[in-house]
């Protein structure tokens, strides 16, 4: 990604995080129980993209950081959190936000 594309994307950043798919509880995608979010958005169209409907960066659904953690935590049992794409970097703010609401619960 070139460094005009990044500034692009950066200026319209949202203040959500751009989900095309979430799912709880998951347990192929890591040990235990988990939450897994798929981000939507991704430059890079790899040959063989295993989930090429969360390319699209305006597609899926914009969600509140803070309604997120709510999801998450409302499933009882969960052990940890996968986080996947589309290109979950494309969001990074927004995701460490995630992570740091979800380690101080």
């Amino acid at each position: 990604m070139t460094r005009s594309q990044r500034a692009t994307l950066s200026a319209r950043e949202p203040a959500g995080i751009r989900l095309y798919f979430k799912q709880a509880p998951v347990s192929s995608l890591g040990p235990g129980k988990r939450a897994v979010i798929w981000t939507q958005g991704c430059p890079f169209r790899c040959d063989g993209c295993i989930s090429p409907d969360s390319l699209d960066p305006e597609g899926g659904e914009e969600v509140s950081v803070d309604s997120l953690v709510a999801w998450i935590l409302e499933h009882t049992g969960i052990e940890g959190l996968t986080i996947s794409g589309g290109e979950p970097f494309l969001q990074a703010r927004q995701i460490a936000q995630l992570i740091d609401r979800l380690k101080s619960q």
